[in-house]
């Protein structure tokens, strides 16, 4: 029984290590096509092959879409863990690269400034899952998502597409902030599992706080407050604080894991 439990254990170690290359892959083969995008969208003579690009990026992303829909569906009820690439993880990502053509699409070069930090981050975030298996994942991926999320209302102000959304904006923010953190308080009750309806995620730990990721809601909330009396100061302000709430916490969980 216990050769059983570690082969399996084994083989799933192996299948997380593969899925982390594969993500590792993606990553780079995009970022070296932004960094080609970038390089044509400063050039005026190629803008439009810019533009041809972003416009075959989105129905490539449109197909993806639909095609991880139907393995979604299609998967209901069976076992995906020996997928290298599973449905669920597999419409985040043709979500993700949908929504990045389309604000590439709209925002060009200050898209792909964006995108430089926002792929790599998530990589990261996923190696930090691997890696530590608690509340640091949450708290992590809910700060690289309110980062991306306030850089974006920023460069919509900017550019004058809706230029009397700073209230919208900062509520939605502040708003978020306070979802995340009554969740994680959520969690705490029932042995820090979330359940909405019948879906359950692993959140935390059994014996794990959840004070960390409240703080990452509650400065999130901060965040979207300053937003709607200054954008600008809390993207500039903003960004660096949650940048540096998100390496205090990994300082905390690094702690935590090494000595308790």
């Amino acid at each position: 029984m216990n050769t059983k439990n570690n082969t399996g254990k084994k083989l799933s170690e192996e299948m997380e290590a593969n899925r982390l290359s594969l993500y590792i892959i993606l990553a780079f083969v995009c970022l070296v096509g932004l960094v080609f995008l970038y390089r044509a969208v400063e050039s005026v003579t190629h803008i439009s092959f810019f533009n041809t690009c972003v416009r075959w990026l989105i129905w490539l992303s449109v197909a993806l879409v639909a095609v991880s829909a139907w393995r979604v569906a299609a998967s209901r009820g069976k076992d995906v863990s020996s997928m290298l690439l599973t449905p669920g993880t597999g419409l985040f990502l043709s979500v993700l690269a949908l929504l990045s053509s389309l604000f590439l699409k709209m925002f060009y070069s200050d898209a792909i400034k964006l995108l430089y930090i926002l792929l790599p981050g998530l990589c990261v975030v996923y190696l930090i899952k691997l890696i530590y298996a608690n509340g640091f994942f949450p708290a992590a991926g809910f700060l690289l998502l309110a980062a991306s999320l306030l850089y974006v209302f920023d460069r919509l102000l900017l550019w004058g597409l809706f230029a009397s959304w700073k209230l919208p904006f900062g509520l939605i923010l502040a708003l978020l902030g306070a979802a995340f953190a009554l969740l994680c308080l959520r969690c705490t009750k029932n042995d820090g599992v979330l359940r909405i309806g019948s879906l359950e995620r692993q959140f935390f730990k059994k014996s794990e706080t959840c004070v960390p990721a409240v703080l990452a809601g509650v400065a999130v909330m901060v965040v979207g407050g300053v937003f709607v009396k200054s954008p600008s100061y809390a993207v500039f302000y903003g960004l660096m604080g949650l940048g540096c709430l998100a390496v205090a916490l990994g300082m905390y969980y690094t702690y935590r894991l090494m000595y308790h």
